[in-house]
């Protein structure tokens, strides 16, 4: 077949680019943002989010719809990538602030 060599190659070149951003993203977890069971909201909640947030990269936002069956509803999450490492230009957190003494009771 004509053009066969060239598209498989293409084919390939694509999933290592795909693997190398995957591994190159920094290890972390999701964090759930949303949960509902209308995406309607799951839309608007996204719209408004990125509305207030233009800093946010889209990249790092996972929406997934969790089929229902039966008596189980049909359920969208929306989930944010948080990365494990601080940045480490930011301070460090201040730890608790120390406990005032009890008061002296011994008059």
């Amino acid at each position: 077949m004509p053009g066969q060599r060239k598209r498989r190659r293409k084919q390939q070149e694509e999933r290592q680019r795909r693997a190398a951003e995957w591994d190159a993203r920094p290890s972390g977890r999701w964090e759930v943002l949303l949960s509902t069971q209308d995406p309607e909201e799951q839309t608007a909640f996204l719209r408004d989010l990125l509305t207030a947030r233009p800093e946010l990269d889209p990249s790092e936002l996972r929406g997934d719809m969790f089929c229902g069956r039966g008596v189980f509803p049909t359920t969208y999450q929306l989930s944010v990538f948080v990365p494990d490492d601080p940045d480490p230009t930011d301070p460090p957190p201040d730890p608790d602030p120390p406990l005032d003494p009890p008061p002296d009771v011994s008059r």
